[in-house]
C-alpha cells in the first residue's frame, strides 16, 4: 500500500494545470521548444511539449491506485485538458494566421 501511495503521489505532481506548468518548466531547462509546425500543421513526433502532453501527461489520469488519488487527477484533470486544448487552439490560429500573412507579402 505504501508503494501505491508513493506512486500516486509522484504522478500527480504532473497533473492538472501545475503539472503543464512544470512540464514547460523542464521543456525550457532542456531547451526544446513548445511545438514543431510544419506546412500541413503541428508534427507531433518530434521532441516538444505538445509531444509530451500527448504521449504522456493526458494518459497519466488511468494510472492511479488511490480513490483518494484518483478524486484529485480527476479534478485536475479538466484544467490541464482545458489549457493544452486552448494553447494547441492559439498556436494553429497563430500559425495559420502567419503562413496567411507570410504567402500575401510573398505575392
Amino acid at each position: 500500500m505504501e508503494a501505491k501511495i508513493l506512486f500516486d503521489a509522484d504522478k500527480l505532481d504532473v497533473t492538472g494545470v501545475m503539472g503543464i506548468a512544470r512540464t514547460l518548466a523542464y521543456k525550457g531547462i532542456v531547451a526544446e521548444p513548445l511545438y514543431y509546425v510544419e506546412v500541413e500543421g503541428q508534427d507531433e513526433e518530434k521532441p516538444s511539449f505538445f509531444h509530451e502532453y500527448n504521449w504522456k501527461l493526458k494518459h497519466v489520469y488511468d494510472k492511479f491506485h488511490t480513490e483518494r488519488a484518483k478524486a484529485i487527477a480527476k479534478e485536475r484533470q479538466r484544467a490541464g485538458i482545458s489549457f493544452y486544448e486552448s494553447m494547441y487552439n492559439e498556436v494553429c490560429s497563430l500559425h495559420k494566421t502567419g503562413l496567411q500573412l507570410l504567402n500575401k507579402e510573398l505575392e
